[in-house]
């Protein structure tokens, strides 16, 4: 599934969840989910917006938010048709209304949650090393970054991982996540040796903390990612600093169950 609503990093997010789905043999269910907070502002009687071009304000009415999140929907739909001809995967799209991260953790069918709202511009990497050409153009060129642990998940997110930045070619980055220090050697060449027997290597490793979301956002940004797969948090303080991250992050974020 992938979750997107009005301030996501929509064309990158949709080509990850793209990447998986021919990777994995996976289908898409692309969610457009319309922010009720905007429909609420839109409705105050004091509610305005000002123009880009103009810029005259004007009284900002609830229709003139139900069209623009319809006009939306309408790009996201012909950008998940423009990304199957590139790159021939199933797929459907359903809009709702909510808060993204809540409703797409309440799915519980779906395996891989790719996630692309963020509150700051996506990082298009450097001029010469952008391949239109490439199926995934705008996830090709730069690093899919993979947080490797000793948990269940954090083998499927390696797996997943693999199989977008082979879809992709693109370089893969894993960062090993352990809760003691002698364990970053052991998750590190554990990774090393399941690539190996695929025929890959990664590009580099790095290493964190346990539960060290806060890092993962530096992560991003130093190795130029174009998403960031990790396992899905189990307990409420890490969803919280799942928020933050998601937010803060200037790619789609995937969590892997």
């Amino acid at each position: 599934m992938v979750a997107l609503d009005t301030g996501s990093l929509s064309r990158t997010a949709i080509e990850a969840a793209a990447g998986l789905a021919a990777g994995l043999s996976a289908e898409v269910v692309a969610m457009f989910v319309e922010d009720v907070r905007l429909l609420h502002l839109a409705g105050l009687p004091f509610a305005q917006e000002l123009g880009g071009a103009s810029a005259t304000a004007r009284r900002l009415q609830s229709s003139d938010m139900e069209r623009a999140l319809a006009a939306q929907a309408k790009q996201l739909r012909r950008a998940l048709e423009e990304t199957a001809k590139r790159l021939p995967f199933s797929w459907s799209l359903e809009i709702v209304r909510g808060d993204l991260l809540e409703i797409a953790l309440e799915q519980a069918g779906a395996d891989l949650l790719v996630l692309g709202r963020t509150r700051r511009p996506g990082y298009a990497g450097p001029a010469e090393r952008r391949a239109p050409a490439r199926p995934l153009p705008l996830i090709g060129s730069r690093r899919i970054v993979a947080v490797f642990d000793e948990s269940l998940a954090g083998m499927r997110t390696l797996e997943a991982a693999f199989a977008l930045a082979q879809t992709a070619h693109a370089a893969l980055v894993v960062v090993v996540r352990a809760s003691r220090a002698e364990g970053f050697g052991a998750l590190r060449e554990q990774a090393r040796a399941w690539l190996a027997e695929r025929g890959a290597v990664a590009s580099s490793y790095a290493s964190i903390a346990a539960h060290d979301t806060a890092l993962m956002g530096h992560m991003a940004l130093l190795h130029g990612a174009a998403a960031v797969l990790l396992p899905e948090p189990e307990r409420q303080a890490e969803t919280e600093d799942l928020a933050r991250l998601i937010d803060d992050i200037a790619c789609p974020v995937v969590l892997i169950r």
